[in-house]
């Protein structure tokens, strides 16, 4: 609690004041209440009841509400977390995709829980980092967690680049990457053969055979035998071009009548994807099985590695942006995935011409040599 002090001068008089200290930091603020004792006791009543917190966290202010010319109205010298969050959001709005926009505010709003709204952001420094890690530790997954720090590292780099910060704090993620998740044969007959409508075992193979992201056949337009997906609905911002066959443009029409049926019912696009989704976690639940729908897009990527052995042809095929997040696949052992695809290999083997099966072995090229060791 903020004390209530009397200063008396040489000609003994009377200045009374709050005493606001932070016995964990050892900051201590004396905050002028004026001379009149009546008065100064319903002002020292509002530093308890609205500002004490915020000065032992260490915010300055320029007024409290009372002092001539202050309109009523308490005005902040320190910049505030909350208030920067605010003016990065603002900035970024325009530059940003919608999506990732929105990742950030997410992970930002996370550490404004554990902060503070009006925690300084001069204040803000490793430990700040550490604690946040600590308050979510068990609460949330580890790559959870370094999702959110690398939304909070990016607004942190801005406010060092804007002076609001002195130093740059360390942000050390866990970095508790896991390998992406693919669905081996055996699961995916199993979802083959599931009670579900057919339109959704259709759907799940259409992507799992194209590798689109979920949104991606959902706004493509058909342009005769490919799948056109605009720059502004791909991750990338790269147009993406996908060839299909007569069967899946069939699927994908369905798909595209689905859709505009759901609009035209008055439904938002996002709860079509998030029903989709939903539908798909849900079957695997009931099956005994544990994938989410980017699952499909794995799979692509680990059949087409299997196939062709080259992982740079596989990240274009991706539409990634560089190689490196395409070659999380070749940290998997090729050889344990021919296993986990007995089908596909023998089909492999079936068109390879017989004259080429002793001298065929795996390309290198673009494959990790830890691999064959």
């Amino acid at each position: 609690m903020a004390h209530f002090v009397t200063i008396k001068n040489k000609i003994k008089k009377k200045y009374y004041y709050s005493e606001v200290v932070n016995k964990t930091t050892g900051l201590r603020k004396m905050v002028s209440l004026g001379t009149d004792y009546l008065i100064a006791k319903d002002r020292h009543r509002i530093i308890e009841k609205k500002f004490e917190k915020e000065i032992k966290q260490g915010v300055e202010f320029e007024s409290y509400g009372w002092e001539v010319g202050s309109k009523g109205k308490a005005k902040s010298k320190t910049k505030t977390l909350g208030v920067c969050v605010d003016e990065w959001l603002e900035r970024t709005k325009v530059s940003m995709r919608k999506s990732s926009h929105d990742r950030y505010r997410v992970s930002l709003n996370r550490f404004i829980d554990v902060m503070g709204k009006t925690h300084p952001i001069k204040n803000i420094n490793s430990k700040s980092i550490e604690d946040f890690k600590q308050f979510y530790l068990g609460k949330h997954k580890k790559n959870g967690i370094d999702l959110n720090l690398r939304g909070i590292k990016k607004f942190l780099i801005w406010c060092a680049e804007e002076e609001y910060i002195k130093k740059m704090p360390k942000v050390i993620q866990f970095k508790d990457k896991t390998l992406p998740k693919y669905i081996n044969q055996v699961d995916w007959n199993k979802l083959m053969e599931c009670d579900v409508d057919d339109y959704y075992k259709d759907l799940w193979r259409v992507y799992r055979d194209l590798g689109s992201r979920l949104k991606e056949i959902i706004w493509g337009e058909i342009d005769g035998k490919f799948l056109v997906v605009k720059a502004e609905d791909t991750k990338s911002k790269k147009v993406l071009e996908t060839p299909i066959t007569e069967e899946q443009k069939g699927i994908i029409q369905a798909i595209h009548t689905k859709r505009d049926e759901h609009i035209s019912n008055g439904y938002k696009i996002i709860n079509f994807r998030n029903r989709i989704s939903s539908h798909f976690s849900k079957t695997c639940k009931r099956l005994g099985m544990n994938y989410n729908f980017h699952c499909l897009r794995h799979t692509f990527a680990v059949r087409k590695y299997i196939e062709t052995r080259d992982i740079l042809l596989v990240s274009r095929m991706l539409n990634h942006e560089t190689l490196k997040p395409t070659e999380e696949y070749t940290k998997f052992n090729i050889y344990r995935l021919e296993q986990e695809f007995p089908s596909l290999v023998q089909k492999q083997v079936e068109n390879t011409p017989k004259k080429t099966l002793k001298t065929q072995t795996p390309s290198t090229k673009y494959i990790n040599p830890r691999l064959y060791n």
